[in-house]
């Protein structure tokens, strides 16, 4: 894209109103549940180049998911969000595929940068009782990625595409 702007100056806004609209739908498709597992960066047709781990992970080696585990019950929503470990706040709107029941206590991890990673717990009801679905050990890349300083500059991208997988 940067050669097609440096070849006709007058194409920028035009390449960025396309861009806008690719990252838009994709965005919609977000919000109406439609997940078709393609990151921002393959919706963008922007190519990263992981050229060594970071931080213990990159796109050819990622980071391990995380164990789950569930505790409860609790019931209400409010007890188990009261009985949340200290540290842990509502992941906002952009980070979370479950905005409102999301929360997370951003971690330091891998000899990383600070909060690059997160503990992650989800609220849900079952049955009339309310539980934590936890993701804690190892640990997982903190989607947050407005919070905290890259430790590459990539490492967005590679935030999505992990999530996203």
């Amino acid at each position: 894209m940067i050669q097609r702007i440096h070849d006709n100056p007058n194409q920028r806004m035009y390449l960025a109103e396309e861009d806008y609209a690719k990252f838009s739908d994709y965005s919609r498709s977000i919000e109406e549940g439609k997940l078709r597992g393609d990151s921002p960066a393959k919706v963008l047709g922007v190519q990263f180049a992981y050229a060594e781990d970071v931080c213990g992970g990159s796109g050819e080696n990622p980071h391990p998911q995380p164990d789950t585990t569930f505790s409860g019950p609790w019931s209400t929503e409010s007890a188990a969000i009261n009985a949340l470990p200290g540290g842990y706040y509502l992941v906002p709107y952009y980070a979370s595929y479950n905005y409102g029941a999301d929360y997370h206590d951003p971690r330091t991890l891998y000899n990383c940068t600070t909060d690059s990673f997160r503990y992650q717990s989800i609220i849900f009801e079952d049955d009339g009782d309310w539980y934590h679905s936890e993701h804690h050990s190892p640990g997982e890349p903190n989607p947050e990625v407005l919070a905290y300083t890259w430790p590459v500059w990539w490492w967005g991208g590679y935030v999505a595409d992990w999530h996203l997988s």
